[in-house]
């Protein structure tokens, strides 16, 4: 297995927070440019949000509705492969964010949070290998179409630049937890059961 440095996520994902912080507000800038121009709404001005106001609704929608739909019924992976899914899901977002505004258009509309984020489990799912994982399911648990999914699909990978591979530690840390409690060292390994949140 390949280091986190020998990684595609580890060579372009090194982001000092200054960095991080400039292309948020360049891409925040972006979407401004396309708010401000747009359609208004009832004859009043729509205004555009700030880069503070980006971050918090990503983090809302990386820390709330993320494990949420992840969790969902319908969605009926393995626990081991919901927290994967999830884990690389949120990497995804976090990269489409970093790339895109949520106020620039794509797809034929506006790169509305709630579907990217979903279009981002379904990449997740066909990264993971997850069958379980499809659009139709991703609709059932998040009430987002099946069509909007699909149709955002092309503009998050775009937005990803077609970088799918992602280091993630869950793999490390399963491992980890299984020699320590291998070794008597004090933790005990207990396995999710199935249909269990995460």
């Amino acid at each position: 297995m390949l280091g986190f440095a020998q990684t595609s996520h580890g060579r372009k994902w090194t982001y000092a927070p200054d960095n991080l912080d400039e292309l948020r507000r360049a891409s925040n800038a972006r979407g401004a440019a396309h708010v401000s121009a747009g359609p208004q709404l009832e004859g009043e001005p729509v205004e555009p949000l700030s880069p503070e106001e980006e971050l918090a609704l990503l983090r809302k929608f990386a820390t709330h509705d993320l494990p949420l739909i992840c969790a969902a019924e319908r969605v009926r992976a393995s626990a081991r492969a919901r927290e994967r899914i999830r884990a690389l899901a949120c990497v995804f977002l976090v990269r489409v964010y970093a790339a895109r505004s949520m106020m620039e258009v794509c797809g034929g509309g506006v790169l509305d949070p709630r579907v990217v984020l979903c279009t981002c489990v379904l990449v997740a799912a066909k990264v993971e290998e997850a069958k379980e994982v499809d659009a139709a399911a991703l609709e059932a648990a998040s009430q987002v179409s099946r069509a909007l999914i699909l149709a955002v699909e092309p503009d998050v990978l775009a937005a990803l630049d077609h970088d799918l591979c992602a280091h993630s530690p869950i793999g490390a840390l399963d491992g980890l937890l299984h020699a320590l409690a291998e070794d008597g060292g004090g933790v005990q390994y207990v396995k999710a059961e199935p249909g269990a949140p995460p």
